[in-house]
């Protein structure tokens, strides 16, 4: 399947137009201490392998983070962490991560 049947860029706005989620994901009512934990990672993580090797987490493209999502996630606290950055960018909430791009 190609990128652009799952994210649409709008030719008005330039708006990254993402579809919902294909399966819950990460969920509000998460223990505060692993989602401290969390957020800890988030600050220092960067991606191991594959066109974005070396970026921050919080920073991969939103069309990069929904072919995971279409493909499989990475297993363990990586695919969790990708998946937490989709939630955030598809719910408008990427200003979450200002603080850590100081």
């Amino acid at each position: 399947m190609s990128p652009s049947r799952w994210v649409r860029k709008s030719r008005r706005d330039g708006a990254i137009h993402l579809p919902e989620p294909v399966a819950p994901s990460y969920h509000a009512d998460v223990d505060p201490a692993q989602a401290a934990a969390d957020w800890e990672k988030l600050r220092t993580w960067e991606m191991p392998f594959g066109k974005f090797s070396g970026r921050k987490l919080y920073d991969l493209p939103a069309e990069y983070l929904c072919w995971f999502e279409q493909k499989g996630w990475p297993s363990g606290d990586l695919g969790r962490l990708l998946q937490i950055v989709l939630e955030a960018k598809r719910q408008g909430a990427d200003h979450a991560f200002a603080p850590l791009r100081k």
